[in-house]
């Protein structure tokens, strides 16, 4: 009798980990899933971005892809060479977020003015 219990025991341990394993994998999954999205979004912008002159300083909007809404900052301003701009972009999943500069993906891009 006592070596059943032992052994629910064991199982019911088990099993719990296998539970706690599983629902980490769920959100990383889900984490991932959203990093590759934005990581895309990035790249749109980064093109839009080479064909339109920016303009200096800060600029934001919305993008939307993926049946999502993001919410993007750039950020560009000069270089020691005169003939080259840089621009960082940032991209976040709320507007709080973007508040807070708590950004999901960035990405800097240098272009030739």
């Amino acid at each position: 009798m006592v070596e059943v219990l032992v052994a629910l025991v064991i199982v019911a341990v088990s099993l719990s980990a296998l539970i706690t394993a599983n629902q980490q994998n769920a959100s990383s999954i889900t984490h991932f899933q959203q990093k590759t999205l934005a990581n895309l979004v990035l790249g749109n912008l980064s093109v839009e971005k080479r064909i339109v002159k920016p303009q200096m300083n800060y600029q934001s909007g919305e993008y939307s892809m993926g049946k999502k809404t993001w919410y993007w900052l750039t950020h560009t301003q000069k270089t020691p060479n005169k003939n080259i701009i840089k621009t960082d972009l940032s991209l976040y999943t709320n507007i709080s977020e973007r508040d807070a500069k708590q950004s999901i993906a960035t990405l800097v891009i240098y272009l030739e003015k």
